[in-house]
């Protein structure tokens, strides 16, 4: 949690930090309703919910407890070449201004921090053992929460590329594969279960977009006003 308010207090002082109240109140409402109604948050909670109540979890994670499809070995490249891929694109977004490129990529990195804070929060506070009884924070996943909010913002930069839309498809693509080999990796290990890293999918959907939208979604510039009995200034967010 210590360090969510002290991204935020480093995005207020870099020129990254909502308006007045109405605004900020109204960038955040947008943010969220965009995160919560994206096909990818909903989608995957929902499906784990039978899953749950029909015991079918249990038996789809003995599936893969069973049958390792993903090489363990190098499980550590996955995360990395999902993150340089969500990373890149945040680069590659073709900006007039070179200080806007750099706050994306310093929003995205940021959002990346809150997933792992986030995993810690749930993994701590939802008590549900792991398959292979190693732990009680089932609920929250590092391997799938942080991926998977990475891809959802990979998304958004290629919405704003300038390539053929196969291209799109190929580069969002390519990183859902390493997101979900990174997440089924731990369904092997008996971390996770199936289920719990459809909620964790869900839930670093969420952060993801809602994260880069609440930054990047406007452009507005710091006013400074004077009138006849007062002097005040208005902050704005500059994305």
């Amino acid at each position: 949690m210590k360090i969510i308010i002290r991204i935020a207090l480093l995005l207020i002082l870099s020129g990254c930090s909502t308006k007045h109240l109405d605004g900020a109140w109204t960038q955040t409402k947008k943010a969220s309703y965009n995160a919560v109604t994206d096909t990818m948050t909903w989608a995957p909670a929902i499906a784990a919910v039978p899953l749950y109540l029909t015991k079918a979890d249990d038996e789809i994670t003995d599936y893969f407890m069973d049958n390792n499809y993903i090489n363990e070995g190098s499980h550590e490249t996955y995360t990395h070449i999902s993150e340089a891929i969500t990373l890149s694109t945040a680069l590659l977004v073709p900006d007039d201004k070179l200080e806007t490129k750099a706050k994306r990529f310093a929003v995205e990195t940021g959002a990346y921090a809150v997933a792992r804070q986030s995993t810690d929060l749930l993994s701590k506070n939802i008590h549900k053992e792991s398959p292979n009884g190693k732990h009680n924070g089932s609920i929250g996943s590092h391997h799938a929460i942080s991926p998977f909010a990475g891809v959802a913002m990979t998304r958004r930069n290629v919405e704003q590329m300038n390539i053929p839309e196969w291209g799109k498809n190929s580069i969002v693509g390519t990183n859902y594969l390493f997101a979900s080999s990174y997440a089924l990796m731990r369904v092997q290990q008996g971390g996770h279960s199936f289920a719990d890293q459809l909620i964790s999918m869900s839930v670093g959907n969420f952060i993801g977009l809602f994260v880069h939208d609440l930054f990047m979604m406007e452009d507005k510039e710091i006013a400074v006003g004077v009138s006849q009995n007062s002097a005040y200034m208005s902050v704005g967010v500059k994305f």
